[in-house]
């Protein structure tokens, strides 16, 4: 009985460090977000070629007549931990995350201008699910941000 429950213990421990193992692992991994910069507004032209996948998403949840990408950027995210990448006109935009599963990455964005906070919200990044955000007005329009985990 006591050999029993030494090898029940044994296992017990073992199990234990494995799954201390996994999860100090899964902290340190880190993902890949491709964050596009697009300018909408109600001139003539329609959907940038390098956005049409995601025309459906953008004309269902705006309601502009051209969408026109301005920057594309990959940046990598430590979960947990933080990314930022640098866009154009000054604009910035930084990730924090929380944490992150099999099934996204919950995140804090922070968008600015300078030293101005545009947005500031919390999302949750799905793989194959883009994330869309309306942003600061531009000359005719506005801004959006279209993040993508991969």
């Amino acid at each position: 009985m006591k050999t029993s429950l030494r090898i029940f213990i044994l296992l017990a421990a073992v199990v234990t460090f494995c799954n201390f193992t996994a999860t100090t692992l899964e902290a340190a991994e880190s993902a890949r977000v491709q964050v596009i910069l697009v300018e909408a507004s109600n001139a003539e032209g329609g959907v940038d070629g390098s956005l049409r996948r995601y025309a459906g998403t953008l004309q269902r949840l705006f309601r502009f007549n051209s969408y026109k990408q301005v920057t594309s950027k990959s940046m990598r995210l430590n979960i947990p931990g933080e990314g930022s990448v640098s866009l154009s006109g000054g604009q910035s935009l930084s990730l924090k995350s929380s944490g992150g599963s099999r099934s996204g990455v919950s995140a804090e964005l922070t968008w600015s201008r300078g030293s101005k906070r545009l947005v500031h919200t919390r999302l949750q990044l799905r793989p194959g699910s883009p994330a869309v955000l309306g942003g600061p007005s531009s000359g005719s329009g506005s801004y959006l941000l279209i993040l993508v985990l991969n």
